[in-house]
């Protein structure tokens, strides 16, 4: 069992897109004790998937998303840590907000995202 696992707008392309580090990330959650994603994420799925392949298909992702991992919400300790991460890291908006949102969850960041290479409590595909 890997814990509690959170999983990143990239994993959940990859997943969606049935890749082959979205196959890695589906046998990651299989063995983790919960999956935890956050709305910042689905947007970025979303706008992603509207703009690639329509509205349709982004419905049935959501409902995807929604059926296999719990999503979280943004507060304000998150965004405080968010802004750390920004500035000390040197993320996007939308990375910092993630890894803060992971770590205020005691989550493992499950991602194939470059930007975090390196970060402490990440795991790459």
């Amino acid at each position: 069992m890997n814990g509690v696992l959170f999983f990143d707008s990239w994993a959940w392309l990859e997943i969606l897109s049935k890749g082959p580090k979205g196959l890695k990330a589906v046998e990651k959650a299989e063995r983790a004790s919960e999956v935890l994603t956050s709305w910042v994420n689905v947007f970025e799925v979303l706008y992603r998937i509207t703009g690639a392949a329509g509205e349709a298909k982004a419905k049935t992702s959501l409902a995807f998303i929604k059926e296999k991992a719990r999503l979280v919400e943004i507060n304000e300790g998150v965004a405080l840590k968010a802004s750390e991460n920004k500035v000390n890291l040197k993320l996007h908006a939308i990375d910092a907000l993630t890894l803060a949102t992971a770590q205020a969850n005691n989550a493992i960041l499950v991602t194939g995202d470059k930007d975090f290479k390196g970060i402490a409590g990440v795991e790459m595909l």
